[in-house]
């Protein structure tokens, strides 16, 4: 797992799985964004005009950084369908340099290309 240390609630899944023989799950495969929604955040990146990876991240974390007003820097990596192209057009209009987006991007991602 990338970045932020894993929530409690995933280790428990994790010894879970394995005390009963299985794997543990994987990771999500949709953005932090849809937790935001479900717990009805307000949104730091279209509302906030703040750099927010969230639309881009995998989610997992219930949107704990943005739920206490911090961005998500994306430290669950990349989603995979993500589409890096419009979060890199978004965060270019709010006023980030497209050499800050793209290395916020591949911090915890390794590669970046605008145009996937």
């Amino acid at each position: 797992m990338a970045g932020c240390p894993p929530e409690r609630s995933e280790h428990l899944k994790t010894l879970g799985a394995i005390a009963s023989g299985g794997l543990p799950s994987s990771l999500p495969e949709y953005a932090i964004c849809m937790e935001c929604r479900q717990r009805e955040n307000f949104c730091l990146l279209l509302e906030g005009k703040q750099p927010c990876l969230g639309p881009v991240t995998r989610a997992g974390c219930n949107a704990l950084c943005p739920t206490f007003g911090v961005i998500c820097e994306g430290c669950r990596g990349l989603v995979p369908e993500a589409n890096r192209g419009e979060e890199f057009r978004l965060l270019v209009e709010i006023g980030c340099s497209e050499w800050e987006v793209k290395a916020r991007m591949k911090r915890f991602a390794g590669v970046f290309d605008e145009n996937r």
